[in-house]
């Protein structure tokens, strides 16, 4: 049995290297968590500073883990600017 991709301590390796599916996983995942903390971002007794550092903590760490691992191309980059925008 040959595979040609796993899942090792959270991150995508794949046998050629294209990040591309890893980086599109990261920004489902990241977006899970999104909607995982909506009760806390459509909170009126939370500030905006606290709800920042919440989306930094616990989303943004999700989308960019191992990510000095990555060989991003000009689409990925584009498409992780547009993803961290949508937050």
């Amino acid at each position: 049995m040959n595979t040609t991709e796993f899942v090792y301590l959270g991150s995508l390796l794949m046998e050629e290297n294209d990040g591309s599916k890893e980086i599109h996983r990261r920004i489902a995942r990241a977006t899970g968590a999104m909607e995982q903390i909506g009760k806390i971002w459509r909170s009126k007794i939370s500030s905006t500073g606290t709800k920042m550092n919440i989306i930094k903590a616990m989303v943004m760490s999700v989308a960019m883990y191992a990510s000095k691992t990555w060989a991003l191309k000009k689409q990925d980059r584009d498409r992780l600017l547009a993803s961290e925008m949508k937050r």
